[in-house]
């Protein structure tokens, strides 16, 4: 992960650097506050001087072009583009974490991920083994930037509730988290142009709190309408009762008989 701050605090011209700095986080929050497009477009060119200068900067103290171009280049205002780095404090002014987290990570499988990445993953990643999914990784690596009680909200393939290869993540979200709410959507295609089927997982970061909110939305209408059926469930047997209908079956019996076998592994 890249650490500008870090590289500020080790450059040669510490000063200039850090009075770039200041100057970028004036200019931003000025962005955010002005109400005219003219006045902001000017902020954003402001920002994208500042930014090269800062990187020249950096780039005299020694540091890589190769990193200090991507400093210069990443704009916080263009939302068509992603970033090659990440950077909390940088990108964000956060130091402690995210309150809230909403995104659609990317579905690749791990026999279409290139052989280093792959490496990377299983050595990085304990939930990610066997025939994993990238998403995995990006669930399990986004939980740690949330601040206590903070909220991700990921819409992720159907098959991580059902599939063997998630079962690691499950295990861990089911013993450390919160799984406030798995929203089914599987009943029809939220991408007009993809084949998978979706759900929508809802995690605190706090404690379990053993129970979790299911809803089954069964057309886009019911979806755009708020119409769910609903119903809660033991957080454990998320872990082991995958799909809907045996989720469905679980709510009506008796739960602790239906962890009994499996409960040593939340001691």
């Amino acid at each position: 992960m890249v650490k500008v701050k870090k590289m500020i605090a080790e450059a040669e011209h510490i000063d200039d650097a850090r009075i770039r700095e200041a100057e970028l986080r004036q200019v931003r929050q000025k962005h955010f506050e002005a109400r005219h497009p003219k006045i902001k477009e000017k902020y954003r060119k402001e920002d994208e001087h500042l930014r090269h200068e800062l990187a020249e900067l950096l780039k005299k103290a020694g540091f890589p072009s190769d990193l200090t171009d991507r400093l210069a280049r990443w704009n916080p205002y263009d939302q068509n583009t992603s970033a090659d780095f990440f950077d909390p404090e940088w990108m964000f002014g956060l130091q402690d974490g995210f309150d809230i987290l909403i995104g659609n990570p990317p579905y690749i499988n791990i026999e279409s991920i290139d052989l280093n990445l792959k490496q990377t993953l299983f050595e990085t990643y304990e939930t990610c083994k066997g025939r994993t999914d990238i998403y995995i990784a990006f669930i399990k690596g986004m939980m740690k930037k949330l601040q206590p009680f903070g909220n991700l909200i990921f819409i992720i393939p159907y098959g991580f509730t059902n599939q063997r290869y998630a079962s690691l993540l499950r295990e861990l979200l089911a013993k450390r988290y919160f799984v406030r709410e798995i929203m089914d959507t599987s009943n029809y295609h939220v991408f007009d142009t993809a084949n998978v089927k979706n759900r929508i997982l809802s995690i605190t970061n706090c404690t379990n709190q053993e129970k979790t909110k299911i809803k089954i939305v069964k057309e886009q209408s019911d979806f755009e309408h708020g119409i769910f059926q609903e119903y809660t469930i033991n957080q454990r047997v998320f872990l082991f009762c995958l799909r809907v209908e045996k989720l469905a079956q679980a709510r009506t019996t008796n739960l602790s008989k239906s962890c009994t076998s499996i409960s040593s592994r939340f001691n």
